[in-house]
């Protein structure tokens, strides 16, 4: 994944994606049915870079849910 605002300036997105697709197939990949973000730029990222993606689930959410409270 790429840092800062350049992932998301219009200009690198092409560039940001390719960068990213990595993590994206990680994400297909692992079936997991959820995934932890905590900044929200890296997450619009995957959103758009895995088709259907579900929105992150926040690391302390999926804390709760495991612990089931």
């Amino acid at each position: 994944m790429t840092h800062g605002t350049y992932g998301v300036k219009r200009e690198y997105r092409d560039t940001s994606m390719k960068i990213g697709k990595p993590v994206f197939n990680r994400v297909v990949g692992c079936d997991a049915g959820h995934y932890a973000m905590t900044a929200r730029w890296p997450a619009h990222q995957i959103e758009s870079g895995v088709e259907g993606a579900k929105p992150p689930t926040h690391p302390l959410k999926l804390l709760r849910m495991a612990y089931g409270i």
